[in-house]
């Protein structure tokens, strides 16, 4: 399985344009999924044909939520050939129609299969609804997130109650949940901490900048593993070894998140 971060606010490939948002390009045996589209159409074309990538090959569209920087670059997509889109039931009927006028469109409120070995958690939250990707792999689960906006603890709980084994990698935004810390590095620690629900985490499409976020991934990974980055390496036993997370001091705030 390879997962690579297509559209991320944060620098690393100098390939790819960099701008708010999210999308990440699920490669599995069985087929491509492609995890929300990003802010617009013009970087996302530009990032997937950089990275080799034909939007034709895309076997589904998943969106995480109904936000402008995860569905921005939708329209474009489907222009470009990819099909279909899966979307939380709770879109807006206007989105859903736009994306109907273009292609087949699911609507899931619970666990959805994709392909085989990939699901989605269904809607999770009552504010903010969303949904995450979890990916069964032979080292566990990889669960792809969004923004977690309904806390990231809670999209974990939700991810293994769909796929069977252990999370072993979350890979996305890591919200923390209500009550916890209130930085990305808190989410991280929540999710792949002692005591959390996953054995590693790649925090992504948040604030602070990247030089924090990357501070806060290196306490639980090792070097030249699993680098945060645009591009994942492929799931391997090396990369999903879990390693302690030093204690810490309190982590600076971040600014609000636009989505």
């Amino acid at each position: 399985m390879t997962l690579t971060v297509i559209y991320d606010n944060n620098p690393s490939d100098p390939r790819f344009r960099t701008a708010w948002g999210f999308a990440c390009w699920v490669e599995t045996p069985k087929g491509v999924v492609l995890f929300d589209t990003g802010g617009d159409g013009p970087t996302l074309l530009n990032n997937l044909a950089e990275g080799g990538m034909d939007p034709r090959e895309v076997d589904a569209v998943v969106l995480s939520h109904a936000h402008g920087d995860h569905t921005g670059g939708l329209t474009a997509l489907l222009d470009a050939g990819a099909r279909p889109t899966i979307v939380p039931a709770s879109f807006s009927p206007s989105f859903k129609e736009s994306v109907r006028a273009r292609t087949a469109l699911v609507e899931v409120t619970g666990p959805t299969e994709v392909l085989s070995g990939i699901h989605t958690t269904g809607e999770v939250g009552s504010g903010i609804v969303e949904q995450a990707l979890v990916v069964e792999t032979a080292e566990g689960l990889v669960v792809v997130t969004g923004c977690a906006h309904p806390g990231i603890v809670e999209m974990v709980r939700r991810a293994r109650q769909v796929g069977r084994g252990k999370v072993a990698l979350v890979v996305g935004g890591l919200s923390p949940e209500r009550g916890g810390p209130g930085t990305d590095c808190g989410g991280h620690q929540q999710t792949a901490g002692p005591g959390g629900p996953a054995g590693r985490a790649v925090p992504l499409h948040r604030r602070p900048g990247p030089a924090d976020v990357r501070r806060c991934v290196r306490r639980r990974f090792p070097p030249r593993r699993c680098r945060m980055g645009n591009h994942l390496p492929e799931v391997t036993g090396d990369c999903l070894r879990p390693h302690p997370v030093p204690p810490t001091g309190p982590q600076p705030g971040r600014e609000p998140h636009p989505s």
